[in-house]
């Protein structure tokens, strides 16, 4: 849990919403940092337990839709974990400790408006297929001066949505091949 979460943490373990700081140093709750966040935790659990059960949750996800962004994903784990072990905001700093290991690759993308980075994430062996698609896009935008969902080639398996396409153009976009307009990667020199 982060610290905005951490009431009902205090609670779990026998103290006061308030008294979060009382349960640490009674040692029944842990504070540790990971990815710049602070995590609190109960003693008896720890943030590796957290890491091996994101890991597992994330890659049925990532089994099944091929490529999500980092705050869809956070949220699909959040609710997929049973009894909120993990919460929404505590998710990204694991996943983000995970790709650190190199169970996970992520993809650039940026806002529709403001034009700000963000990531989106796949499986770590999916890091080929991906980088073939994003080439295949890329010769396709250099020749014709623009490509959509059609240009992306389809996925290493059978996959329960085809969103995903979006997201690989989005990545040009992101990579500076062009831009996205009404769902199509446009060339710079076509705009």
């Amino acid at each position: 849990m982060t610290s905005s979460e951490t009431a009902r943490l205090a609670a779990s373990v026998g103290f006061r919403a308030h008294e979060l700081e009382r349960a640490i140093d009674a040692g029944a709750v842990v504070k540790e940092k990971v990815e710049g966040i602070w995590l609190y935790h109960p003693a008896n659990e720890s943030i590796e337990d957290a890491l091996a059960l994101v890991e597992k949750v994330t890659q049925g996800i990532l089994s099944e839709y091929f490529i999500v962004s980092m705050p869809m994903l956070a949220s699909m784990v959040a609710k997929r974990v049973a009894g909120s072990q993990i919460t929404w905001a505590a998710t990204k700093p694991v996943v983000r400790r995970l790709m650190r290991r190199r169970r996970f690759g992520a993809l650039g993308l940026l806002t529709g408006d403001d034009f700000l980075p963000y990531l989106a994430i796949h499986l770590d062996s999916d890091t080929a297929a991906i980088a073939s698609m994003v080439e295949i896009v890329g010769r396709k935008v250099g020749a014709d001066g623009e490509a959509d969902q059609s240009a992306v080639p389809g996925a290493p398996r059978r996959l329960r949505v085809q969103g995903w396409k979006q997201t690989v153009l989005a990545h040009c976009e992101f990579l500076g091949m062009g831009a996205i307009r009404d769902g199509s990667l446009i060339a710079w020199d076509q705009l």
